[in-house]
């Protein structure tokens, strides 16, 4: 039996899918110009639900292995 408080750490170990565009800019420590850049170029994935563009976490997390991968051909 699984105890209300090891079920509570799950749940606040769950990551999440999509972020804010703010949330984008504190993860990849990049402004929201460079963001909305990144979106535009096609280098990161965007949803919108209303009218809330929002970034998947799995795009950035690409993009950033891109990053490391170019550096690690140099």
């Amino acid at each position: 039996m699984i105890d209300s408080q090891t079920q509570n750490q799950d749940i606040n170990n769950i990551l999440p899918a999509l972020l804010s565009v703010a949330g984008a800019c504190q993860k990849l420590s990049l402004g929201r110009t460079k963001v909305y850049e990144l979106i535009d170029g096609h280098e990161i994935e965007a949803v919108k639900i209303g009218a809330k563009r929002l970034i998947t976490t799995t795009s950035i997390d690409a993009y950033v292995d891109r990053l490391i991968g170019e550096q690690h051909a140099r």
